[in-house]
């Protein structure tokens, strides 16, 4: 065997790109980007396209009123204070639990003589707010009012969550004071 033979079958392979033939190259980048098309189209259809229309779908089921009596001690949902406006005048008026495009939300009621408010609270990731709700920044909290017909309705991020707050007879001015009050200082 001649030395060039022996030495370069002592050589490892040379795996650079200028022996790896062209068609190769354009296989793999072909094969790369199907990979990304699908993921997106997956991702766009697992990414429910109503997200912008459920805090609107809160607010509706939140106008159906408590199914459930108050929990009393059990004032928490996913990690997140639930609010108890005693001090302010209201009282607790019951709870429901519903599902919305897989979320779990949970809704607390409370009373006081002007009127009824719903609290609730969303499972999963935060929501953007919807296109269609106004901003609303009152104490450092950045607020969003939906619009509703029969109902002042408000959402927001607290601790990562997503909150949607209703009343019937309440002030938009009122339910915001209410939203404040709920989310403390350290956290606006």
């Amino acid at each position: 065997m001649s030395e060039f033979a022996l030495s370069r079958a002592k050589r490892p392979a040379d795996t650079s790109q200028r022996d790896r033939p062209p068609v190769l190259s354009a296989v793999l980048a072909g094969v790369l980007i199907v990979a990304a098309i699908v993921s997106a189209v997956i991702f766009a259809r697992t990414a429910d396209p109503a997200d912008d229309q459920l805090a609107a779908d809160v607010v509706v089921l939140q106008a159906r009123g408590p199914n459930l009596p108050d929990a009393g001690d059990a004032r928490r949902a996913r990690g997140l204070p639930l609010p108890d406006f005693a001090r302010l005048g209201w009282r607790a008026a019951g709870r429901r639990v519903d599902r919305v495009a897989g979320r779990t939300v949970l809704t607390v009621y409370q009373d006081h003589l002007s009127g009824q408010i719903a609290f609730s609270v969303l499972s999963g990731q935060p929501l953007l707010p919807p296109q269609d709700a106004t901003p609303v920044r009152r104490s450092g909290i950045l607020l969003h009012r939906l619009p509703s017909i029969d109902r002042t309705a408000l959402t927001w991020r607290r601790r990562g969550r997503t909150v949607v707050m209703s009343a019937a007879g309440v002030s938009q001015g009122e339910l915001v004071e209410l939203a404040v009050q709920f989310t403390p200082a350290a956290e606006r």
